[in-house]
């Protein structure tokens, strides 16, 4: 099976066995290059672009992953309630 020039989102995602939000997060960041049909939200991407991503991955020892916003559920303490009950038994 041949692989057509213009590829969808969904069809990147599943060459390259990664979820399409990853696809997605890839294009937003500049790493991956796609183009919007006229008159349409429909995204495409070449394949030669596709291609030309996956050698950058194999010779940039960088990994492809989307950096995540920390998490702030471990800054946060949940409260005390023995000292509330001290507090106001006192």
């Amino acid at each position: 099976m041949t692989t057509p020039p213009l590829m969808t989102v969904a069809h990147v995602a599943a060459l390259l066995n990664v979820r399409k939000k990853t696809v997605y997060a890839w294009i937003k960041s500049g790493r991956l290059r796609a183009a919007r049909l006229p008159g349409g939200t429909d995204l495409r991407l070449r394949r030669t672009d596709v291609d030309a991503f996956v050698a950058d991955l194999f010779e940039v020892s960088v990994p492809p992953a989307i950096p995540t916003k920390p998490s702030t559920a471990s800054a946060i303490q949940p409260p005390d309630f023995f000292a509330l009950g001290r507090s106001r038994a006192g």
